[in-house]
């Protein structure tokens, strides 16, 4: 594996040398953002994902990196709704309780009031939900992580 390389330069800008440290702090520093790292390098993106592939423990040290920038970004989420954050609750509704009938398109079969086998899609916008029915949502939701830590 490659420590310290020489990056080339296509545009004609000074060569600066990367090391595995010197990249793993730069994507610790800005979340695994690759053109931040390269920003904060002060080096072309191209030339870090070229020093990535030539150091393959990069990639592993990157994954982790960005499931560390996804916890972080999910416990604020969490902590948003908690809040009674309505725009965060209508977010989420929308993208993780479709199996709950919230999102934009929820699946509907079963009999139909006459008996026949139905099966449609229904289209439910929590941006269109009014507050107080969000609030109930989240006080249900609540309720339901308190049973399930039980």
């Amino acid at each position: 594996m490659t420590e310290t390389t020489e990056p080339t330069s296509r545009r004609g800008g000074s060569q600066k040398k990367l090391t595995v440290q010197s990249v793993t702090t730069a994507l610790e520093a800005v979340g695994g953002i690759m053109t931040a790292a390269a920003h904060y390098l002060g080096v072309d993106r191209s030339t870090v994902y070229r020093f990535i592939n030539e150091n393959p423990e990069l990639k592993d040290v990157r994954a982790d990196i960005e499931d560390q920038t996804k916890d972080m970004a999910e416990g604020k989420i969490v902590t948003a709704i908690k809040n009674g954050e309505m725009d965060t609750v209508r977010w989420y509704a929308d993208r993780k309780m479709r199996d709950r009938g919230y999102g934009h398109q929820a699946k509907v079969e079963g009999p139909g009031k006459d008996g026949a086998f139905r099966h449609e899609v229904a289209t439910i916008d929590p941006s269109k939900m009014s507050t107080e029915a969000l609030r109930e949502l989240r006080a249900a939701t609540l309720d339901q992580d308190a049973a399930d830590a039980e």
